[in-house]
Formats: C-alpha cells, sequence, structure tokens
C-alpha cells in the first residue's frame, strides 16, 4: 500500500511539474479589439469617450445589471488623470486616462485583479466620408504559469464585450 501511494504521489507531482512546464513556455499576453463606423462627429466621440462617467454606457464589461458592479471616479472627469475603479462579484480593477488628444483618442492604462499595471489600451478615431472611426484596441498580460492556458478565453471574452 505504501508503495502504491509513493507512486501516485510520484506521478501526480510529475503530471503537475509538466503543467507548470506548459504554462511557462506558452504565450500569456492577451489582445483584443474592434473597429465601428459610427454618425457622429470626432469632437462628439472625443467628449463621450474622455469622460468617465459615461463609460459604463458603452463599455460591455461595465454593465452594473448583468455583472453586480460597482464603480467609482477618482481625479478629474475627463482627460489625463481620469480614473474609475471597479469592484464587481468576479473582477476589481482601476482604469485611468494616460492620453488624450482631442482630435485623434485617449490612450489608457489597467491594473486588473492586481495593483500593478497589466493592460494598455486606446480608443481611437478618424473621420470618413461624414462619418468617425472608432477603434478600440487592449492589450497586456495574464499571470505567468496559468495565463496561457486562459488567453483564448480573455481574447474571447474582451473582443465580444466592444
Amino acid at each position: 500500500m505504501r508503495r502504491f501511494l509513493l507512486i501516485s504521489a510520484a506521478g501526480f507531482s510529475f503530471f503537475v511539474l509538466v503543467l507548470i512546464a506548459i504554462g511557462l513556455s506558452m504565450d500569456n499576453t492577451f489582445s483584443a479589439g474592434a473597429e465601428q463606423e459610427i454618425d457622429a462627429k470626432p469632437e462628439e466621440v472625443y467628449a463621450f469617450i474622455s469622460d468617465m462617467d459615461n463609460w459604463h454606457k458603452w463599455a460591455g464589461w461595465a454593465d452594473e445589471k448583468q455583472n453586480q458592479i460597482e464603480i467609482t471616479r477618482e481625479g478629474p472627469k475627463s482627460g489625463v488623470g481620469a480614473t474609475i475603479r471597479w469592484d464587481a462579484k468576479n473582477s476589481v480593477g482601476r482604469l485611468t486616462i494616460t492620453d488624450a488628444k482631442p482630435d485623434e483618442g485617449i490612450w489608457y492604462e489597467v491594473a486588473m485583479e492586481s495593483d500593478e499595471v497589466n493592460a494598455h489600451g486606446s480608443v481611437t478615431f478618424t473621420e470618413k466620408d461624414g462619418k468617425t472611426v472608432v477603434v478600440w484596441e487592449d492589450y497586456g498580460d495574464l499571470p505567468p504559469v496559468i495565463g496561457g492556458y486562459f488567453r483564448a478565453y480573455v481574447n474571447e471574452q474582451l473582443s465580444t464585450h466592444y
């Protein structure tokens, strides 16, 4: 019986080490994005997306009723330094605008499930044929070892929310 337990423990340990080795060798970065043409002027788009009080109106992850999420704003209401924090059933984090150009868009950093910044993104726009093409991009790092296992899931989830 003792021999069986030793062999089982060794086999389980080997299996865990293999999973760790595979996880360490996997790409743990994510990136997602979307593009949408809308019937609005670039200055209207900028005013809307740079105002943190509006993010819950368009960001799919910020659906307060669906995710039971509490959102608080810090710093200026819009532009560089504007920050939102969220605390949801399955997620906590903060998003801060790091650059804002009324004729180009906004850039931001995100600390998700951590105090450390682990993602960056942008919402940029250009005028085309009287409409505005809005491009959202988000990219970052998932935790080592397990991040690679969840990369495809995170990419898919982010892409479906925008």
